[in-house]
């Protein structure tokens, strides 16, 4: 079982199932990834084994991001998606080549431990926009596979609307369990629409603020 790691959507969705996969989709800029960071804060302090795929020419920017967020970068897996790499992090690090899919089945080892994994993406718009469709689909369908063989562990996928086409996006939203929308109505704040759930839920309709790394939610009444 996982919380998200937001209060307010912790007690509207409640606990979330093992094998489940978030998606939280929004234009760029709208601080999908505070989320993201949330919820793999939550894995780390249960100790679950936690990875972060990203593309990013800057990889230590990402570390300190990570680590001004409060959470122990020496406990997660950076999956970095774009091979280009300079410098010494002395975190655990995957350099992996988006032209070869095949590279992201060293995730399959998190899997094969006895821990429960947790596993934010936030690179699959950057796929779907360099035209690697296949190569998109395949990660979400071969995590969404780790999923079912091992029964254990939860996703959270981050998604640029506006990026991506709202085919793909539909047919990425047809994959998972839990799709939740950000819609800017102004700088760092908006309303946040759980669109979809496979479970009941509370409450589907907030507006959110973002003040540095926070999201704070009020439910729509």
């Amino acid at each position: 079982m996982a919380l998200i790691g937001i209060k307010e959507l912790d007690e509207s969705i409640g606990e979330i199932d093992e094998g489940k996969i978030i998606v939280i989709k929004g234009p760029p800029g709208t601080g999908k990834i505070v989320i993201g960071y949330s919820f793999l804060e939550q894995g780390v302090k249960k100790g679950q084994n936690c990875f972060y795929m990203f593309y990013k020419e800057s990889v230590e920017q990402v570390f300190n991001d990570v680590k001004d967020f409060g959470i122990d970068a020496s406990k997660v897996v950076f999956a970095n998606t774009n091979n280009i790499f300079e410098g010494q992090s002395g975190y655990k690090l995957i350099v992996c080549d988006i032209d070869n899919p095949s590279t992201i089945d060293k995730i399959d080892l998190l899997f094969k431990t006895k821990k429960n994994v947790r596993g934010v993406i936030t690179v699959l718009s950057q796929i779907f926009q360099g035209k690697s469709i296949s190569t998109a689909f395949y990660t979400v369908n071969h995590m969404k596979q780790l999923l079912e063989n091992y029964k254990k562990g939860s996703l959270l996928f981050t998604m640029e609307k506006g990026v991506v086409t709202d085919q793909d996006l539909k047919d990425v939203e047809d994959l998972v369990d839990i799709v939740c929308e950000m819609i800017p109505t102004g700088q760092n704040k908006g309303k946040f629409i759980i669109n979809k759930c496979y479970k009941r839920v509370k409450i589907k309709n907030f507006t959110y603020t973002i003040t540095k790394n926070k999201i704070s939610l009020a439910p729509i009444l």
